[in-house]
């Protein structure tokens, strides 16, 4: 049985690593723009979904011959049902440009608490 299970192991691996990819590169306004991806947990997941969405900002800004500025990066983890996701934002600018500078990205927060007593 164990010999079964091995045997059919690459098998599963292979299958787990074409579970994933990239949404490609979207517009969302002058310069701006969205890559997103997700992947298996057995190739890598949220980690993999990331380098996926990353790379394909940076060859995107490449193929405009201008660098890369990431403005956000957010990741989900994987569940039972779902791929591990991520998605950045990002800018393409020209190397003079004064808003290409060295990112400081910071996590969004996921709960926001509005206090509606004095309204």
């Amino acid at each position: 049985m164990l010999r079964n299970i091995l045997a059919g192991a690459p098998l599963i691996l292979l299958l787990a690593s074409g579970c994933g990819g990239s949404s490609g590169v979207l517009q969302l306004g002058p310069d701006t723009y969205r890559s997103s991806a997700e992947a298996h947990p057995l190739a890598g997941g949220t980690a993999a979904a990331e380098q996926t969405a990353l790379e394909a900002a940076q060859r995107h800004c490449a193929s405009l011959h201008r660098a890369v500025l990431v403005q956000d990066i957010g990741t989900a983890p994987a569940t039972s049902w779902n791929n591990a996701r991520a998605s950045v934002s990002f800018r393409c600018l020209a190397a003079g440009d004064p808003e290409l500078r060295r990112p400081t990205l910071e996590r969004a927060p996921n709960v926001i608490i509005e206090d509606r007593r004095g309204r």
